[in-house]
């Protein structure tokens, strides 16, 4: 009986014990911190481990310095970073005053509503019981602030404020700055107005909010050579008195000598990072499918300078009609002119297809300088003896050609989409490139095939002088894959 109770007492103890080691770890590891509030299981793998570690020593240095850390989307960076990090920087230093920003309002709002959320789970009150923000029913401190976009700590002098980018942070001084993926998408990084932009506000808003002696901390997936991050590099390496950053990469698929690689990274060559998220097979249809400019900057994180031919001659493959597949679908979509009596402009159109295994197939090419009566007459004569849906570009001018087609009796039966170009070309041209150099683009032998694919190969997306095929052929892989991050704003089907 006694012997019983003796052992009874030891687990109790040794319970007790390894409770005050993993809450002790919690108070000194923003790992452990995580692991012990997400509210399921947390799958840690290494480069969770390396960031965690770098982001403690960034939070403990004592001659501050800037950090920044790369890699592809969904791999916790936001978890740990934007959601967990605030409530444990406040968890260990409850009067810090920190400032964090996104690419959109909507999305930082978001995660700073879940850092609040975690902040008053039983489990980090546990850790952290000294550390509160108020409640509902539990706001014993009448200056405490508590917003999606604002929060402090009660009874001290920690205060949290977020923004997107472009948004306001005046007046609000910070010890700690997180800025979160400040671009979207490809399309905002291929702006340089949107770059700018976003380097001016990182300039004269968030930069200036940061207190002598503060830390920035930035997390990017890699967009473009001169994104934010490449902006501050550039600095970092032309003035030695400019801010000095870390930088840390870790790249979707290792590759030996890649640069800012940690020197912790276990990976041998050809390895993926998170292979029980995402395994080397899963990266290599992801490759091909977003083509290597795109792979090598949001997947590899060192992204390529643009410029150049965009469209390689042995990507364009070529086939005979005989040899098409069965259950092709088919459109055909119209770059018009852009005024009605120029004739350096060109309306160019062609007959897209695709099948059921994503392949693209190119018929019936038309490219021709006419003006708008007999384009339309031409357009009319195509609608009606193939058939199939129609898209035509509405910018400018060119809604009112539209809407002139929209009159036409015999085009009733025909469902007629207006496009309005609202990106740039090479950003339009983007996912159907990238079909292209996985080798699923295949024109049909026939008439303006050669002339197409010369015009293709030179296109650079710098103020090219030919490009009317190129749009017509972004304008129809749009049709099918959607409007959604294509560049182009749809103005609907029209029917009678």
């Amino acid at each position: 009986m006694g012997m019983a109770i003796i052992e009874y007492a030891i687990e109790d103890v040794e319970e007790v014990l390894a409770d005050a080691v993993k809450l002790r770890m919690a108070q000194g590891s923003l790992l452990h911190l995580t692991q012990q509030t997400f509210p399921i299981k947390f799958e840690t793998n290494w480069h969770h481990i390396v960031t965690c570690n770098e982001i403690d020593q960034w939070l403990e240095a004592e001659i501050p310095y800037h950090l920044m850390i790369n890699m592809p989307r969904r791999h916790s960076k936001s978890e740990i970073c934007s959601r967990h990090l605030p409530a444990y920087i406040f968890g260990r230093w409850p009067d810090k005053h920190i400032i964090a920003a996104s690419y959109g309002a909507q999305l930082i709002e978001g995660m700073s509503r879940e850092t609040q959320k975690i902040m008053t789970t039983p489990e980090y009150r546990r850790i952290f019981p000294e550390t509160t923000i108020s409640s509902k029913g539990k706001k014993w401190d009448q200056n405490a602030i508590r917003r999606a976009d604002e929060f402090t700590i009660q009874g001290r002098r920690g205060h949290y404020i977020c923004a997107g980018v472009g948004g306001p942070l005046t007046g609000h001084g910070a010890d700690i700055g997180i800025i979160d993926d400040p671009i979207k998408g490809r399309a905002e990084a291929e702006s340089k107005t949107t770059r700018e932009a976003c380097i001016e506000w990182y300039k004269s808003v968030f930069r200036t909010g940061l207190e002598q002696g503060g830390r920035m901390l930035m997390l990017m997936t890699r967009w473009h050579v001169d994104d934010l991050q490449g902006y501050c590099m550039r600095k970092m390496l032309e003035d030695e008195n400019a801010d000095q950053w870390r930088v840390i990469s870790f790249p979707a698929i290792y590759e030996d000598g890649a640069e800012f690689t940690h020197p912790k990274d276990p990976r041998e060559e050809g390895d993926a990072l998170w292979p029980w998220k995402k395994d080397v097979q899963g990266w290599a249809q992801i490759k091909l499918a977003m083509g290597k400019y795109n792979w090598s900057s949001m997947c590899q994180q060192q992204p390529s300078l643009p410029g150049g031919n965009k469209i390689k001659r042995h990507w364009l493959n070529r086939i005979h009609r005989v040899d098409l597949p069965v259950n092709i679908q088919w459109v055909r979509f119209w770059d018009l002119a852009v005024t009605a009596k120029t004739k350096a402009d060109y309306t160019a159109s062609g007959k897209m297809g695709m099948d059921e295994n994503g392949n693209i197939y190119i018929d019936h090419i038309y490219h021709d300088q006419v003006e708008w009566p007999e384009a339309q007459k031409t357009i009319k004569s195509y609608a009606v003896q193939e058939g199939v849906p129609v898209g035509i570009t509405t910018t400018g001018m060119q809604k009112g050609f539209f809407q002139a087609l929209l009159k036409e009796p015999e085009l009733l039966n025909i469902p007629l989409y207006g496009y309005n170009e609202v990106k740039d070309k090479y950003t339009r041209a983007i996912p159907w490139i990238a079909r292209a150099e996985a080798g699923k683009l295949f024109f049909i032998e026939g008439p303006g095939v050669d002339n197409c694919i010369d015009e293709l190969v030179v296109f650079t997306g710098q103020n090219d002088t030919h490009d009317d095929q190129v749009d017509w052929i972004s304008g129809a892989y749009q049709m099918f894959v959607g409007a959604v991050d294509s560049g182009l704003e749809v103005l609907g089907e029209y029917e009678y």
